[in-house]
């Protein structure tokens, strides 16, 4: 991936797809229509360690971060 934004939500035709189970199924490579999975396996994970937490929320939530949505728009 280029690190861009705006090239994120590209198939491999170059069309942006705004679907994203659509989008992630045209870059599936799989060879055998039996290997194909139907169900979203992701799963959200559960912080352990507030210290860490805060260090995460320090590096994207602070104004000054250039992580930040907001830092990127500007």
């Amino acid at each position: 991936m280029d690190n861009e934004p705006t090239t994120d939500l590209i198939r491999p035709n170059r069309v942006v797809d705004l679907d994203l189970i659509s989008l992630a199924r045209s870059w599936d490579v799989s060879s055998k229509k039996d290997c194909k999975t139907i169900g979203n396996f992701a799963g959200k994970s559960v912080p352990s360690d507030d210290g860490l937490t805060e260090i995460c929320a320090s590096f994207f939530q602070s104004q000054r971060s250039t992580l930040t949505l907001t830092h990127r728009l500007t």
